[in-house]
C-alpha cells in the first residue's frame, strides 16, 4: 500500500503492528491522519479482522469524523471497524452484562432532584451554580482511583465533612433507582472486569487492537479499564499530547501519559513533532510559553511547512480601547468578505457571550447563538436591576428589601412598613438613632441621583458610589459558590452591555426580552448572531472550545493576570493547566495571531507573556526585547474610546459497516 504521503514519524506510528504505543502529537501535526493509516494498514498489510478493532475518541463528533474519514481512506469500502466514545463503549458492555437499558442513565433533573434531596438538613439555600460546583466535585470523586474515602476535597465551597456525607447519600439513592452517570459507567465496567474474568476475557478476545485517541483527557477510571481491556497483547496504540491537556476540572490527567510509560516499560514512543498548520514565528512564540510548564514530556515542535506567520502584540491602555480596536480590525475582515477565516477566542464562556452582544450593535455577524440565561438571570444583574426600577419610582416593599443590605446598612424589615416604600416613615422608626438617619438620608440622595442617569454611570455608580462592588466582594468570600474572578467578570460584564444603551428604560426593556426569549434570542438576533445562512460570519469561542478548530486568523483578547491565568491564587498543577489552554489557543492560527492586552497602572499582562517578569513591564522596551527574538509585529493603542457617547445524551456505538 502506498504510504508516500508520510513522514518519518508518521510513518513509524503507521507500521506500528503489536505491543504497545505512545504517539504524542503536537498541534497540527497529522494525529488523525496517521490514526487513520494506521487502520489501513493492519487491515491492508496485517490482514487484523476489521471488526477486532476498537478506536475510542471522546466526543461523538470526533468518533463520526473518524469514521468517515476513515471511509474515504478505504474509498467507500465498508469495513466494521468500531469507533466510539468511552461512554458508549463502556455503556455497550454494561448493557450486555447486566441488561441495562437508556432509562437507566440518570437525567439532567433527576440528578437535580437527588442532589437536592442529599442536601437536606446541610444547606439551606441551594442555586444552579452551587450544583454545577457540587456535580463537578462528584465527577472528580468517580474518577479518582480511591473513591470517596481517599478524596482530598479542597474546593471550599463545603466542609470536608459535609460532602462527603452528602456524596455518599447522593450515591445511595442513585443506586437504590438504579440510575448511573456517564462517570459510573467506567467504574461499572471496572468492577465488573475485576469481579468477572470471564466477561474481561471476551472483550480482550473481541477487542485485540485497540486505538485510543486524546489520550492527555483520560482519567484514572478510564485509563484502568482499557488498561485491563488490552490484557496480554498489551496492543494499546494510545494518541495525545500533554501540553494540550485542559480538562483537568473533568478528572483529565495528563500524568496518565507518563504513567503510561511506566505501566508499559516496553512501550515503542513516537514524537509527531511538525506542525503543518501554523507559521514559524507562531510555533516559535507557542512553544516559549509551553516550555515554562515542568511536568510535561519534553518534545519539541518545528514547522511542517515553509510560513512565517505573524504574531502582533496589540498593548492597549483599557478594555474599551482594547475592544474598540478589535473591532476595527474585525469591520477591515468584514469588508473583505474574510471574517469566516478568523477566530475570536476568549478564556471564559462570559468573555464571549459578552463580545457577541457587543458585535450584535456594531452589526458584525459570528457563528454560535448568544447565550443569554445564565447573564440575565444572574443575581448580580438582578440587583442592579432593582436599584435602578427603584430609584426610577418603583419603590415597592419587596424591591426594598432585595437592594436595602447590599451592602449592609443595617436597615431591619420592619422598619419598612407595608404598601410603597416611605422614606420618611422608616426615618420615623429610627429617631432614636442619629447614625441611622444620616444612613437613610445618604440611601435616598444615592437613588435620586441615580434615577437620571445613563445605563452604564448608573451601573458604576451602584458599583462604586453606593459600594455595591464591597457587598459582592464579601459574597465571594464567604460563599465558596462564587470566585473573586468570575464576581468582578459578571459585574464588568453587566456595565459593558449597558454602556451600549443611551437610556436606562431602553436597557431594562432589552434584558426584560432577553429573558422572555432565554437562550437564543431567535427573532432578535436571526440576522447578526450566526444563523447557518450567513457565509461570511466569525467564530467566537471559548478556548475549551477551540480545541481541534484551526483558523487562518486567531484574535485573543484579555490576555491579563486573573484573566489568562483565570485566577490568581493559583497552585503549580492549575497554573500549568491554564498554560496549557493559552497553548490550545495560540497554536489555533495559521498564518496570523493577534493577541490584545490591557497595560496600565493597575492591570498587567499575562504572566504567560515571554517577556513576563515580575517586576512593573514597560510596554515599549518589554515588546522590544521580544519583537527582536521572534519578529513580532508590535501595536500600542491610544487612549481614545468609541464608547464616549454612549449542555449531552449518550453517544452511540457505532461499526463501520
Amino acid at each position: 500500500m502506498p504510504l508516500n504521503n508520510c513522514n518519518e514519524a508518521q510513518l513509524c506510528a503507521v507500521k506500528h503492528f503489536q505491543g504497545p504505543m505512545l504517539l504524542t502529537a503536537g498541534p497540527g501535526s497529522g494525529k488523525t491522519f496517521t490514526i487513520v493509516e494506521r487502520i489501513r494498514y493492519l487491515i491492508e498489510h496485517y490482514k487484523v479482522e476489521p471488526s477486532n478493532i476498537l478506536v475510542i475518541t471522546f466526543t461523538k463528533a470526533a468518533a463520526l469524523e473518524m469514521e468517515q474519514r476513515f471511509s474515504k481512506a478505504m474509498k467507500g469500502t465498508k469495513y466494521p471497524v468500531n469507533f466510539g466514545t468511552f461512554h458508549a463503549v463502556f455503556f455497550h458492555i454494561l448493557k450486555q452484562a447486566y441488561q441495562y437499558q437508556f432509562n437507566n442513565i440518570i437525567s439532567e433533573k433527576e440528578k437535580r432532584e437527588y442532589a437536592t434531596y442529599a442536601l437536606e438538613g446541610i444547606r439551606k439555600e441551594i442555586d444552579e451554580a452551587f450544583l454545577e460546583q457540587l456535580f463537578s466535585e462528584f465527577s472528580k470523586v468517580k474518577n479518582s482511583v480511591g473513591g470517596i474515602a481517599h478524596y482530598q476535597f479542597e474546593s471550599g465551597f463545603m466542609e470536608p465533612e459535609e460532602f462527603q456525607a452528602v456524596y455518599i447519600k447522593y450515591r445511595n439513592i442513585c443506586i437504590e433507582n438504579k440510575k448511573m452517570d456517564f462517570d459510573d459507567m467506567a467504574l461499572q465496567c471496572l468492577e465488573l472486569f475485576k469481579r468477572r474474568k470471564e466477561i474481561l476475557h471476551k472483550w480482550q478476545k473481541h477487542f485485540p487492537f485497540i486505538l485510543v485517541d486524546e489520550f492527555q483527557d483520560i482519567n484514572s477510571a478510564q485509563y484502568s479499564v482499557v488498561s485491563l481491556l488490552a490484557g496480554e497483547n498489551k496492543n494499546l496504540f494510545v494518541v495525545g499530547d500533554d501540553d494540550q491537556s485542559i480538562y483537568g476540572f473533568r478528572g483529565a490527567e495528563p500524568v496518565i501519559m507518563q504513567k503510561f510509560l511506566t505501566d508499559f516499560p516496553d512501550a515503542k514512543k513516537v514524537v509527531l513533532d511538525k506542525n503543518y498548520r501554523s507559521g514559524k514565528q507562531i510555533i516559535e512564540m507557542a512553544m516559549q510559553v509551553i516550555e515554562q510548564n515542568k511536568n510535561r514530556l519534553p518534545k519539541t515542535i518545528k514547522p511542517g511547512t515553509e510560513k512565517e506567520g505573524e504574531v502582533v502584540w496589540n498593548a492597549c491602555p483599557n478594555k474599551e480601547k482594547q475592544y474598540e480596536n478589535l473591532l476595527i480590525k474585525l469591520k477591515q475582515y468584514q469588508q473583505n468578505d474574510q471574517l469566516k477565516q478568523c477566530a475570536v477566542i476568549f478564556r471564559t464562556n462570559r468573555g464571549a457571550n459578552s463580545f457577541k452582544r457587543l458585535l450584535q450593535k456594531e452589526g458584525i455577524p459570528f457563528e454560535g447563538k448568544l447565550q443569554e440565561n445564565s447573564f440575565c438571570e444572574h443575581f448580580i444583574l438582578r440587583d442592579i436591576e432593582d436599584y435602578i426600577r427603584f430609584a426610577k419610582g418603583e419603590a415597592t416593599r419587596e424591591r426594598m428589601f432585595r437592594i436595602m443590605n447590599k451592602p449592609s446598612r443595617y436597615i431591619s424589615r420592619e422598619s419598612v412598613g407595608e404598601g410603597e416604600v416611605d422614606f420618611s416613615r422608616i426615618k420615623q422608626y429610627y429617631r432614636d438613632n442619629p447614625q441611622q438617619i444620616k444612613n437613610l438620608s445618604k440611601l435616598e440622595k444615592e437613588l435620586n441621583e441615580l434615577k437620571n442617569m445613563s445605563p452604564f454611570l448608573a451601573v458604576n455608580y451602584i458599583r462604586k458610589a453606593m459600594e455595591y462592588d464591597q457587598y459582592i466582594k464579601e459574597i465571594a468570600s464567604k460563599n465558596g459558590t462564587y470566585s473573586m474572578e468570575e464576581i468582578w467578570e459578571i459585574a464588568e460584564q453587566i456595565q459593558m452591555d449597558a454602556k451600549a444603551y443611551r437610556s436606562t428604560e431602553e436597557w431594562l426593556l432589552s434584558i426584560a426580552e432577553r429573558r422572555q426569549n432565554k437562550i437564543s434570542q431567535k427573532t432578535e438576533n436571526s440576522e447578526n448572531s450566526g444563523d447557518k445562512d450567513i457565509k461570511d460570519a466569525i467564530s467566537v469561542i471559548t478556548m475549551h472550545g477551540a480545541k481541534g478548530l484551526e483558523f487562518e486568523t486567531v484574535f485573543l483578547p484579555d490576555l491579563n493576570e486573573g484573566n489568562v491565568p483565570y485566577g490568581k491564587l493559583l497552585s503549580r498543577e492549575e497554573e500549568e493547566e491554564e498554560r496549557r489552554i493559552f497553548y490550545v489557543a495560540l497554536t489555533r492560527a495559521k498564518r496570523k495571531l493577534e493577541l490584545f492586552y490591557v497595560e496600565n497602572e493597575k492591570e498587567k499582562p499575562s504572566r504567560f507573556f515571554p517577556f513576563y517578569s515580575e517586576s512593573t513591564i514597560s510596554s515599549n522596551s518589554a515588546l522590544s526585547r521580544y519583537s527582536s527574538k521572534a519578529s513580532a509585529t508590535i501595536s500600542y493603542s491610544s487612549s481614545s474610546s468609541m464608547y464616549s457617547n454612549s449542555g449531552s445524551a449518550l453517544t452511540s456505538f457505532s461499526s463501520s459497516k
